[in-house]
């Protein structure tokens, strides 16, 4: 998992960052709007991801010089971002359905 991360980058990191603000906030404001954090989470999640991706991508076509190996190599770990972002944001997605359930009970009359 680490060597994961390492392939990944510097955005693997922030879109790590981003989960965990998510989780706890949406923990945190459970009772009150904590779906809402929980999606906001995703979102911001898998917007990292993608940044993360897209300067891997970018670093990598600007230094690979015509090697293909090089070039493989690099796209392969700048897709390591988004695949991480994808989890967490399934992870999160979740959460907020899980959450939007609990609210949603009837009061007895």
């Amino acid at each position: 998992m680490i060597e994961f991360m390492r392939e990944g980058g510097f955005g693997m990191w922030l879109t790590l960052a981003f989960f965990l603000a998510g989780a706890v906030a949406s923990v945190l404001r459970r009772h009150r709007d904590g779906e809402r954090w929980a999606y906001g989470g995703a979102i911001a999640v898998l917007a990292s991801g993608l940044l993360g991706m897209s300067t891997g991508l970018y670093m990598t076509v600007a230094h690979a010089s015509g090697d293909a190996e090089i070039l493989g190599v690099g796209i392969r770990e700048s897709v390591n971002n988004t695949v991480f972002a994808a989890v967490l944001a399934f992870v999160l997605a979740f959460a907020g359905l899980a959450l939007a359930g609990r609210g949603a009970a009837p009061k007895a009359a």
